[in-house]
């Protein structure tokens, strides 16, 4: 089965596409994960909080218009 898979070529593209998966994984932020408040660039606290069911911290949500990034900031009121 497996040199079946090679031989029509669809193991180099299942081989390619499991690496992109894994690297994507390994270098995604994990959502919910806090951070200090950022500083610099154009940052800006949107209206989207939400606990984070780990810590049962309030974390709110900045947001960067000019990359598109996010980040969670961690208001530090307990729940």
């Amino acid at each position: 089965m497996r040199n079946a898979v090679w031989a029509s070529g669809g193991g180099f593209f299942l081989l390619i596409a499991s690496a992109v998966v894994i690297v994507t994984a390994l270098f995604e932020p994990i959502y919910g994960r806090t951070v200090a408040r950022p500083v610099g660039g154009n940052w800006h606290p949107t209206d989207e909080k939400f606990v984070d069911p780990e810590t049962g911290e309030l974390v709110t949500v900045w947001f960067d218009p000019a990359t598109g990034e996010r980040r969670y900031v961690d208001d530090g009121h307990e729940r």
